[in-house]
């Protein structure tokens, strides 16, 4: 029998709530910003109206687009698409405007709700099937096998980490018992507990079997921490992960029975995950994944996972990355979706004793992320130029001289 949760998971991942969610988040938008510059600006009304309509128009574009639907079709054709539908919604408003207040003499807010829910129930399919379609994969994205590796690198940022290195570090021990090549890569970073204490005696006792230890140090962030172990990574297989694996192995375990090139991620999104997390969490993670499908573009449901990716691959894209905190994954996925990199996510399960630890996130990291996902925007757009450039360069330069 089906868990309640996950029967109220299913339906909160359904394209239709989604839809709900950005056209809401939208109004909200044109509402505030109507507000704020009209009565906190003083600004002319027409102004005001101006910029809270338009602020609100490019958000559902963007959200209905870009997380909604997420749609492979060019933005160009889904805009002007969009507009077409824009004056398609003014005309059919206003007949049933018309037909509800004059014609059948109802209230004039009755006749506003009732024509937007039509406009509603009708824009949906109108998005999914015209404007915003998906292209089907018949397996989806990183469907081309690779072979196993015959080594791994967990690279593991520690951050006061003193209550759960050790406990992960035997966890991973065990898993390595039947796998090959197993190092751990953890990069200490800026720790305030025992955390650097407790990965030298864990170096000089050599109490793990099969795992090997490697301890590097970084500045303190979660970014500088991922970029060094990658730097100094060797393995074919590289896993950048969290310092108490809170999805255990699963995560892992998931990739080895479905072995496939590209960015693998392990994803609390996937529709089969097991994650039970407060109201709280999911509330602010799907609107991290809002936000991210709106300024970055992103199709994906999650990217604060599991990192599972080719070690040359990650080696060779650490150079174009310079988020130093919790968007470092983020980045990673970004740069590869806009490369045309293939990203699947995996579905984990969520260790209930990772649950029982607070979340060292704070409500500054928060606002660093928001604004973070802004700063990515422009530094992916600029990669973007860099190599469009040097694609049009290249042939110039290797063409020979008369």
């Amino acid at each position: 029998m089906r868990s309640p949760y996950k029967s109220l998971k299913k339906v909160f991942t359904n394209s239709f709530v989604r839809y709900l969610e950005v056209g809401g988040t939208a109004f909200i938008l044109d509402f505030a910003l109507t507000i704020i510059c009209y009565d906190l600006l003083h600004f002319q009304l027409w102004i005001a109206v101006a910029i809270g309509y338009w602020g609100g128009f490019f958000v559902n574009f963007a959200g209905q687009r870009n997380f909604a639907f997420r749609s492979d079709r060019p933005y160009v054709v889904s805009l002007v698409l969009y507009l077409g539908l824009i004056g398609f919604n003014w005309v059919m408003q206003t007949l049933l405007m018309t037909a509800f207040v004059e014609m059948l003499d109802l209230p004039i807010a009755v006749g506003k709700i009732l024509t937007t829910g039509a406009a509603t129930l009708w824009n949906f399919p109108i998005y999914r099937f015209l404007i915003f379609p998906r292209k089907k994969a018949s397996v989806g994205p990183g469907k081309v096998k690779t072979t196993l590796p015959e080594s791994i690198d967990f690279i593991i940022p520690a951050h006061n980490s003193a209550s759960t290195i050790r406990e992960a570090l035997h966890h991973l021990d065990n898993w390595a018992k039947s796998h090959q090549g197993v190092t751990a890569l953890v990069v200490e970073n800026g720790s305030t507990d025992d955390t650097a204490q407790i990965l030298d005696e864990l170096v000089k006792e050599g109490q793990f079997e099969r795992l090997q230890l490697q301890v590097r140090t970084s500045q303190t962030g979660m970014g500088h921490a991922y970029r060094e172990g990658i730097i100094h990574s060797r393995a074919e297989l590289l896993v950048l992960t969290a310092d108490d694996l809170p999805f255990r192995t699963s995560d892992i375990d998931n990739w080895f029975e479905d072995p496939r090139e590209g960015v693998s991620l392990g994803s609390k999104a996937h529709p089969d995950s097991r994650v039970e997390r407060s109201h709280l969490r999911n509330f602010t993670s799907r609107g991290f994944s809002l936000l991210r499908g709106i300024i970055l573009g992103s199709k994906v449901g999650d990217t604060q996972g599991t990192v599972i990716a080719s070690g040359d691959y990650l080696r060779d894209i650490c150079e174009l990355t310079a988020e130093e905190g919790y968007l470092f994954s983020t980045e990673v996925v970004a740069l590869s979706e806009h490369g045309e990199v293939p990203v699947r996510e995996l579905p984990v399960v969520l260790d209930r004793a990772t649950q029982t630890h607070a979340t060292r996130i704070r409500l500054r990291d928060v606002a660093k992320m928001g604004f973070g996902l802004v700063r990515l925007r422009m530094r992916i757009s600029n990669v973007e130029r860099e190599r469009i450039q040097r694609t049009v360069e290249t042939p110039a330069e290797q063409t020979p001289a008369e």
